[in-house]
């Protein structure tokens, strides 16, 4: 419900997921109610986002946005409502290919492009990838959100700090070394701990 003037991508994301803050469905009267188990319970929630425009959705009084916080702030409380998700141990990420900088777009834009500065602090506070959508190949960038992906719905948290040349990890019987690009990696974030996984 949405127009080509106000490109609301978040906000019809929120629909879509047909959850309001209070947890009732995104517009009353709505019937359709496969989404409803769209997301199970043990999976990673990955949006990826293109857009050559900012985000304008509104709140849901229909009110503006004071700031570019007020605006990642509400939705990552919506996104950890609707994922079961906590600070630590988020089960979701917000990726964009989008437009970074409004001077450097060397294949030109559209009179109506602007710079997406919202998805850009929305995949930053989430650990998504952003990437430019200036690029005339998008495959680099599309690898790159896999990775991303694949590395934060392994990622494993641990209850305290751990003495990190204790660590020994075995999965399935099997050892796996500690290894960037091929096994285990400890990575601290934001005062939490964590084992992630590389590779195969």
């Amino acid at each position: 419900r949405g127009d080509g003037s106000r490109e609301s991508t978040l906000q019809s994301l929120r629909s879509v997921l047909r959850r309001n803050s209070d947890g009732s469905v995104g517009y009353g009267g709505e019937s359709h109610t496969a989404l409803s188990s769209f997301r199970r319970s043990d999976a990673f929630l990955a949006v990826i986002v293109i857009s050559d425009e900012e985000d304008q959705s509104r709140k849901q009084n229909n009110t503006v946005y004071a700031s570019t916080y007020e605006y990642v702030t509400d939705f990552m409380t919506f996104l950890d409502g609707y994922t079961g998700g906590v600070p630590g141990n988020r089960k979701y990420n917000v990726s964009g290919i989008v437009l970074k900088d409004l001077n450097n777009c060397p294949y030109g834009l559209h009179a109506q492009a602007t710079q997406g500065d919202r998805y850009v602090a929305i995949a930053n506070a989430t650990n998504g990838v952003v990437e430019s959508i200036c690029s005339a190949d998008f495959s680099t960038q599309l690898n790159d959100i896999a990775t991303q992906i694949v590395n934060l719905s392994t990622r494993f948290q641990i209850s305290r700090e751990p003495l990190v040349s204790s660590i020994q990890v075995v999965v399935d019987g099997v050892t796996i070394s500690q290894d960037p690009v091929n096994g285990w990696v400890y990575v601290t974030e934001n005062g939490f701990y964590y084992i992630e996984f590389h590779g195969t």
